[in-house]
């Protein structure tokens, strides 16, 4: 199967069938283009430039039962993102799946203040 890699340092793949793309553009072309979905694995700055120019569908975010006490956080700061479960399934070890789809961008008054419950006719 294909292989795409975004790199701002690679200068090839060197795996066999394997494309570099350079730019958070040129992912938004592949995106738009006609081929199979697209996976990210692993790369936070790349997620969180995705997510800034809306080109994420879906999360699916693995959460262990393991507090490490530092680390990078994975939603960088900036406006809210609200999210719909999709699905959401627990491992025998208690790692948590679960599947998100991204909403569409809410405006400033359709977001809601922490601990705010939105109305019944929304």
């Amino acid at each position: 199967a294909r292989k795409f890699v975004v790199s701002t340092t690679l200068a090839e793949g060197s795996w066999a069938e394997t494309d570099v793309l350079r730019s958070v553009g040129e992912v938004r072309s592949l995106r738009a283009s006609d081929g199979p979905e697209l996976h990210l694995w692993g790369s936070g700055a790349l997620f969180r430039s995705l997510m800034a120019e809306e080109l994420v569908d879906e999360l699916r975010l693995w959460i262990y039962p393991l507090v490490l006490g530092s680390g990078r956080r994975l939603f960088g700061d900036g406006a809210p993102i609200e999210l719909t479960l999709r699905e959401s399934r627990t491992t025998s070890k208690g790692v948590t799946l679960q599947t998100y789809r991204r909403r569409p961008h809410a405006s400033s008054a359709e977001v809601l203040e922490p601990g705010a419950e939105r109305s019944s006719d929304t």
